[in-house]
């Protein structure tokens, strides 16, 4: 009402007002991409306590409009192609600051930090189905005044193998999937497997002073295609 009223029909027009003392109210929809009532969710475990209920690991409600990017597999096309570490990305609205570290105001102050586990997730006709599980890589806050968001994004659970470096006895006619799961025992990996026994057998095998996520790889390059080692 300072500005006055200004009507156009639409697309002849244009105008740019200017109003004291305006208030801006937005809305947010629920996050959901599929018709039929699919319920997107994207949490982050916040305070490393291993549980995703908490009141503020639910942060689908300031996910923006680009989306959510997942990707896992192969990094291209070809079969020859090595596995590629899972990723994940997304922006969230950070009008609030809620995202921002310095922010002492926020109630994620204090746990903004890097490796928090992360969970995305989509139940359809009461049935849940895992799209990723990780933990954050990184997170961009940006600070313009037009863009008051955060860029995150995560790595699933095959870059911790990337840190692990193997020293293993020397195995004898073993086959490559076995190979697999020695190198998963070697550096205590807690979660599931659904390891293929392999066509391939090895006469001799071990690995001194490379990391398991190499040693993987090699595995799956002596078995040949369409052999491919990834976290599902």
């Amino acid at each position: 009402t300072a500005a006055g009223t200004t009507n156009a029909p639409a697309g002849l027009a244009s105008v740019t007002g200017t109003a004291l003392d305006a208030t801006v109210s937005t809305t947010t929809p629920v996050w959901s991409t599929c018709p039929g009532g699919a319920a997107y969710s994207l949490a982050i475990d916040w305070d490393g306590d291993g549980s995703f209920t908490d009141p503020d690991s639910e942060i689908s409600q300031d996910t923006l409009s680009s989306g959510v990017s997942i990707s896992y597999g192969r990094d291209q096309e070809r079969q020859l192609s090595p596995g590629s570490v899972g990723r994940m990305a997304f922006s969230v609205n950070n009008s609030t600051r809620r995202y921002s570290p310095e922010n002492t105001s926020s109630p994620l102050f204090g746990d903004l930090d890097p490796a928090r586990e992360a969970r995305a997730q989509v139940v359809f006709s009461g049935i849940t189905y895992p799209l990723f599980r990780g933990r954050i890589d990184d997170y961009d806050v940006k600070v313009d005044r037009s863009d008051r968001a955060v860029d995150f994004s995560f790595l699933d659970s095959q870059a911790l193998l990337q840190g692990a470096t193997l020293s293993t006895a020397l195995y004898h006619s073993i086959r490559s999937g076995d190979v697999i799961n020695l190198i998963l025992d070697a550096i205590g990996w807690t979660g599931g497997r659904s390891i293929d026994p392999g066509a391939s057998f090895f006469r001799y095998w071990w690995a001194e002073g490379t990391d398991a996520f190499s040693a993987v790889q090699e595995v799956v390059r002596s078995e040949g295609p369409p052999a491919i080692a990834y976290q599902a």
